[in-house]
């Protein structure tokens, strides 16, 4: 069995409606007959002649469906290079120029006009297609252009959805990639909690497990969460690690309540308490102090992640872990050029500090 056919987008696609078509080419044609008309009686003189407007209204509705039948061919002229279009165009336009003064002639002569025929000589043929070249010519230049305009806003659109596309995949892959040595340290402290006899913490660790991967699985990687929600959910991850940690970690949180409204991508802050974590409490030593904490000021919102733990990197070495530049990119690609990831690191500890856009749901 072949392969199915796959139908490929073009002009077709984005022409307008038939009904738009015609109205536009009704209006059009009566605009010109009327120009016509009142120029040919202001050159001979002659008077207004009230029959004449059944004559010019046929006119009309015979030009109009002229330029509704050239509005198919023209989109298919549109799909050729340049030269060939503009030799296409001409050749279709002295085409039609040439043959409407029969049709003319002919309307005229079944209206109860003289009998016109013999008139029909090649130099009269020649200025009638002349005559018609200019209506015909301007009708195909604005039918071009209609249909260009019209491709290149399918393609803006297209490249628009592309990018949107491409954008909500970079934030998905960003958004999972979540330490994975979280669940692995987590289900070896819970196995250390069994052994050790402690069914009780072990069964709080496993119900916090619980809790946290069914409120980070069940966020939209593609949608805001408040500040609020989001440092509940690092509670719920604290909460399992001070199990694992006991005496050596204590948490402060300070954020008022402006700040908990803030919207931020979900799962933001992930990265840095993980970090924190993870180099903090690096080795043997004092216990640690890690202090998440949020400000609003002048509608930015400023939020750090603090530690005074024992692991902390040099001045020279903050920042280049695959964390921080998770954080960074996720924030880049939310806020463009508005938002910032800043590390100082120092003796007294490892300071992350996240700054953006205040904003708030609607």
């Amino acid at each position: 069995m072949g392969a199915p056919r796959v139908r490929r987008s073009g002009p077709d696609d984005l022409d307008r409606p038939l009904w738009a078509v015609a109205l536009v080419s009704l209006s059009f044609w009566a605009i010109f007959t009327v120009l016509a008309t009142t120029r040919a009686l202001v050159r001979t003189g002659n008077p207004f002649r009230p029959e004449s407007v059944v004559f010019d209204g046929a006119m009309v509705l015979l030009s109009a469906t002229a330029g509704v039948a050239m509005r198919p061919l023209l989109v298919r002229i549109s799909r050729l290079p340049p030269a060939a279009q503009l030799a296409s165009c001409a050749l279709l336009v002295a085409s039609i120029s040439s043959g409407f003064e029969f049709l003319v002639r002919g309307l005229f002569t079944v209206m109860g006009g003289s009998n016109t025929v013999d008139t029909l000589t090649p130099r009269a043929i020649v200025v009638a297609g002349l005559f018609w070249m200019a209506p015909f010519s301007l009708w195909t230049a604005l039918n071009l252009a209609d249909i260009h305009q019209a491709e290149a806003r399918r393609r803006e659109r297209r490249l628009a959805a592309l990018q949107a596309e491409a954008q909500a995949a970079q934030l998905r892959a960003l958004r999972y990639q979540v330490n994975p040595h979280f669940l692995h340290n987590t289900l070896n402290a819970i196995a250390a909690l069994i052994l050790d006899r402690r069914p009780d913490e072990a069964e709080r660790v496993v119900l916090g497990l619980s809790r946290f991967f069914r409120a980070s699985l069940a966020s939209d990687p593609l949608q805001d969460v408040t500040l609020a929600d989001e440092v509940a959910l690092q509670r719920l991850y604290l909460d399992i690690e001070k199990v694992r940690f006991e005496d050596f970690l204590t948490v402060e949180i300070d954020v008022p309540e402006p700040a908990g409204h803030a919207l931020l991508p979900a799962m933001i802050l992930q990265p840095l308490v993980e970090n924190a974590l993870k180099h903090g409490l690096r080795g043997p030593g004092r216990p640690m102090r890690l202090r998440l904490s949020a400000r609003v000021a002048d509608e930015r919102l400023a939020i750090q992640v603090a530690d005074d733990g024992r692991g902390s990197a040099a001045p020279g070495e903050a920042g280049g872990g695959v964390g921080l530049r998770n954080v960074a990119n996720r924030l880049a690609a939310r806020f463009p050029g508005r938002a910032s990831v800043d590390v100082d690191a120092d003796a007294s500890g490892f300071r992350v500090t996240l700054s953006m856009p205040y904003e708030v749901a609607a």
